[in-house]
């Protein structure tokens, strides 16, 4: 008989580079993932290794082949200036390479000392 599990892929991975983040700002990116397994996805949790980053997730179950998202939130306000690298984990039954209980999402992104009017944040020119 075949093992049944939900599977989490992401359509375009699990990282997210924010490059230049103003200080005492917020940004947001959303990650959307499918189920690819062949078992009906829940997602019990979702934490962040920092408290500048706050997280929102679609809490109905997903099934097979349907999309679901997690979405980040980094608050600069408080965080030193310079570069950062956290990690988000999703807590589900879903199963891995590694067969953990958890998928796992980074983040990076450098932020300014001062605000910058003329400088775009998305390319860091």
């Amino acid at each position: 008989m075949e093992t049944r599990y939900p599977v989490i892929k992401f359509r375009d991975g699990n990282a997210f580079d924010f490059h230049y983040v103003k200080k005492d700002s917020k940004v947001s990116h959303q990650f959307v993932f499918s189920n690819t397994g062949n078992a009906t996805l829940f997602i019990d949790n979702v934490k962040s290794t920092c408290e500048c980053v706050a997280v929102k997730w679609d809490v109905e179950p997903i099934t097979p082949g349907m999309k679901g998202r997690v979405t980040v939130t980094i608050d600069s306000r408080g965080m030193k200036s310079g570069e950062f690298n956290n990690e988000v984990y999703i807590y589900s039954n879903a199963k891995d390479e590694l067969d953990e209980n958890h998928v796992t999402i980074f983040l990076k992104g450098i932020v300014e000392k001062e605000s910058y009017p003329n400088k775009d944040f998305a390319t860091g020119k």
